[in-house]
């Protein structure tokens, strides 16, 4: 998995204050525990790891569960193989 290429660069945007809901769809990629092995360099604040409801089906209904729980103004969304400049929000 690139999940981790991912989250440190997140960690690496110049974009505060940030929430980043990782949705864990339940794939068998170990993702949910490098969600967890990232929690101690992210602000409590930051993280969120959410399992997607069992009666959701596919990436749109996991997305779309993810921006309702959203509480900022800006709402990116990505997929864990990607990594990202550092002022990709601002750009």
């Amino acid at each position: 998995t690139n999940l981790g290429a991912l989250l440190d660069s997140v960690l690496k945007l110049t974009h505060r204050p940030l929430e980043l809901i990782m949705l864990d769809d339940h794939s068998d990629d170990g993702g949910a525990g490098i969600v967890d092995d990232y929690r101690a360099v992210f602000l409590e604040s930051e993280i969120h790891l959410v399992s997607v409801a069992a009666e959701s089906h596919g990436k749109k209904a996991a997305i779309a569960q993810g921006v309702e729980m959203a509480s900022g103004d800006i709402i990116l969304t990505t997929d864990a193989d990607c990594a990202f400049p550092t002022e990709w929000v601002e750009g």
